[in-house]
């Protein structure tokens, strides 16, 4: 297995979906994912919804919250360890509030050692979070950022403080990648092929 994909907040709220995408909204990584060289961890929280409800803003942070959560949930931390030890992947992407599940996880649980690479892309996570998380030495760490991140920018008025996918902490390991699909720049990201690409050279 080569990608072990964790995606961020609000799925079932996403306003070009339906429902939570079986994709986790990988979109790039569709053709991975049909051959089971990508595996998309899906944790999203359901929600009951109409066609106004994404677009409620009350809705919207209470579903933030709620996953915000469940990243902390020590249930999520149990499967996301059985998940990791049964695909045995090369590298682990998270994006957005995968990133605060992913560090959570790693307080109590270690990963496989098939992990080559972790990828964060747009982290919802803080400097202070990261530095506390234990990420595995075997591992090669790159943090994905864009500064206009309108997501990212909503985080912080919510958590009063800024996120690493902001505003990277360290240059050594941060690489700067412009947002610029619309109307979601924060989750349009993954319908980027030349992103993808991007991936694809990082982790040869």
């Amino acid at each position: 297995m080569q990608y072990f994909l964790i995606h961020g907040y609000g799925k079932a709220l996403d306003i070009q979906e339906p429902t939570i995408p079986a994709n986790g909204g990988f979109y790039i990584f569709d053709t991975e994912i049909s051959t089971k060289q990508a595996y998309p961890y899906i944790w999203a929280e359901a929600v009951q919804r109409n066609f106004l409800t994404p677009y409620n803003l009350i809705a919207q942070i209470q579903l933030y919250y709620r996953e915000r959560y469940k990243t902390e949930d020590t249930k999520e931390h149990q499967r996301l360890y059985q998940e990791l030890e049964s695909q045995k992947p090369k590298t682990i992407i998270a994006h957005s509030s995968g990133a605060r599940l992913l560090v959570n996880y790693l307080v109590d649980y270690k990963l496989p050692p098939s992990v080559q690479t972790i990828i964060f892309v747009q982290a919802d996570i803080s400097r202070e979070e990261l530095n506390l998380a234990n990420l595995p030495n075997q591992a090669k760490f790159i943090n994905f950022w864009c500064w206009w991140d309108p997501a990212l920018i909503t985080s912080t008025l919510l958590n009063r403080y800024i996120p690493i996918g902001l505003c990277p902490p360290e240059p050594k390991y941060s690489q700067f990648y412009p947002l610029y699909k619309l109307p979601n720049p924060h989750q349009n990201i993954w319908k980027d092929n030349k992103f993808k690409q991007i991936i694809e050279e990082t982790i040869i």
